[in-house]
């Protein structure tokens, strides 16, 4: 193993203090790679402080140029992005390593969110291409990026449409919506809906029209209609849907993203349980913390709920405005495998990443396999020591907050396994 050091990203809807995985896993960096560059532990107390007062919204696990990780070479931080070009063989197989253009197609990544993120989705490998080529500043790569979120504390989810029948119930009920979106495309889309129409084109078509006139109605109405829903609401909104709009409001009023709760599915992932994100699916993460594994991309097509770079014209033309039947068909199971000593849960959606939860009983010991491809490999709970991958004598001492780039095709034994040792591994 090679201790890796996450790249902290600070976003205003990050969580501030100490109490997140952000800064835990920050706190044990810092004192692991303090000690081999001699920092003094004032130094480290200050960095600490620092630290506690930051918004601590993204951690990040890879060679992405926005954010390459520190790996310890030595007594040396090295970024992982300048690592991987000098040893190219540490990415992963050559297949794999030319497949993917001489790097690593996946970005691990630790989220501790506070507040609402923007209102997003992400564009397929084409779009991507074309945004890239038009706008390089906001869309810095031309690759898709497709993202498993891992719930690691309640998280709660704004996410992909919500059947016809309800968003349509809504409108029907709701003079405040049906103000924002306007008569002529409400109308329509509840007629299709009631009437039983089962042409999925014209559906789609009727709700992208719904959405696309909400994205686009003046502030003024937008702060107009959120004040008349909040003081005169029909009963049949669920408390729960009612309070986020309000949190939302106080956020940002006047965004038309205030009302997206009548059209996106809302509900909370448990610790432990996953969602799969496809190209082009509305969503926005509104609370919790969270691991979340994606193809190697920071491009981010935002419309409301944000004070960023909004492309609503892009957003609205690429989004697919087909409805899931259940918010519980965006809840995916993972493969599930048990021996004596472990238990590993296997969440592998597409090709550029998987992500593996490792749990290895008390007192036992566990061969991590070799893979094709470098993977990062962060503990979350237990301990349990590892062989380093250039000093041989050398074994570091996992616990919570312990982070490391594991080369390919290299397997790694591990010993001194105490309480419930608890690892996740994303790799290729």
């Amino acid at each position: 193993m090679i201790p890796v050091k996450g790249h902290v990203k600070n976003y205003h809807w990050g969580k501030v203090g100490d109490d997140n995985h952000i800064a835990k896993f920050l706190a044990v960096a810092q004192s692991q790679t303090s000690i081999s560059r001699n920092n003094s532990q004032d130094k480290q107390q200050k960095k600490g402080d620092e630290t506690a007062q930051q918004h601590l919204a993204e951690l990040w696990f890879g060679s992405h140029p926005s954010g390459p990780s520190m790996v310890c070479v030595g007594n040396n931080l090295v970024g992982l992005d300048k690592f991987l070009a000098k040893e190219p063989e540490m990415i992963g197989v050559v297949d794999q390593y030319f497949k993917y253009n001489k790097q690593l197609p996946f970005l691990f990544k630790i989220l501790s969110i506070a507040q609402s993120l923007s209102l997003q989705a992400h564009p397929d490998k084409e779009l991507a291409k074309i945004l890239h080529k038009r706008d390089p500043q906001n869309y810095p790569d031309s690759n898709h990026k497709p993202e498993l979120a891992i719930a690691l504390t309640d998280f709660h989810v704004l996410c992909d449409f919500r059947p016809h029948t309800e968003i349509s119930r809504f409108i029907k009920d709701i003079e405040p919506l049906r103000q924002v979106i306007g008569s002529n495309a409400s109308d329509n889309y509840v007629n299709l809906v009631e009437n039983r129409i089962q042409d999925n084109t014209s559906l789609r078509r009727g709700l992208g029209d719904c959405f696309k006139s909400l994205m686009v109605q003046a502030k003024s109405v937008i702060l107009r209609e959120t004040k008349n829903l909040l003081t005169n609401h029909p009963k049949t909104i669920g408390q729960d849907v009612l309070k986020l709009i309000g949190e939302l409001h106080s956020l940002y009023p006047g965004d038309p993203g205030v009302f997206a709760p009548f059209f996106l599915n809302y509900f909370k992932l448990s610790p432990g349980q996953a969602i799969y994100l496809k190209p082009n699916k509305l969503h926005a993460y509104l609370k919790g913390e969270c691991l979340e594994c994606m193809a190697c991309s920071d491009n981010v097509v935002r419309a409301g709920l944000t004070t960023k770079f909004r492309d609503t014209t892009t957003l609205l033309e690429m989004l697919d405005y087909e409805p899931v039947k259940s918010y519980l068909d965006l809840v995916i199971t993972p493969t599930k495998k048990q021996s004596n000593g472990y238990a590993i849960d296997l969440f592998s959606p597409i090709d550029e990443f998987k992500v593996a939860k490792i749990v290895i009983s008390n007192k036992h010991e566990y061969l991590l396999p070799s893979v094709n491809s470098g993977s990062f490999v962060i503990v979350l709970n237990g301990k349990g020591s590892a062989q380093d991958f250039f000093d041989t004598k050398l074994r570091h001492k996992l616990s919570f907050g312990f982070a490391a780039y594991v080369p390919p095709k290299i397997s790694i034994n591990i010993t001194d396994i105490q309480e419930s040792l608890v690892m996740y591994r994303a790799f290729c």
